[in-house]
């Protein structure tokens, strides 16, 4: 059986690299995994605050909310990737 890579479709996927600041709760249509380059952030899912910081990663499902507060007015670098259905 040959093996076909037809289902991989670039468009689907989209990555960010960008320094984040405070942003209020919000949630949206696609998959985000977040990998922590620099700094250190407040991150709020569902209500629940973690602490994350360089080499920290995590996954935020469709649809659900979120928001980051920033720690001593400092930008958080991060590696956004966007997965989308």
């Amino acid at each position: 059986m040959k093996n076909e890579t037809n289902d991989f479709k670039c468009d689907q996927i989209y990555v960010m690299d960008l320094y984040q600041d405070t942003i209020e709760y919000h949630s949206h249509d696609f998959f985000e995994l977040v990998y922590i380059v620099d700094g250190e952030i407040n991150h709020y899912l569902d209500g629940k605050m973690f602490h994350v910081k360089a080499g920290d990663y995590f996954i935020i499902d469709i649809k659900t909310k979120h928001k980051y507060n920033q720690i001593n007015d400092k930008l958080c670098h991060i590696y956004n990737c966007l997965f989308y259905p």
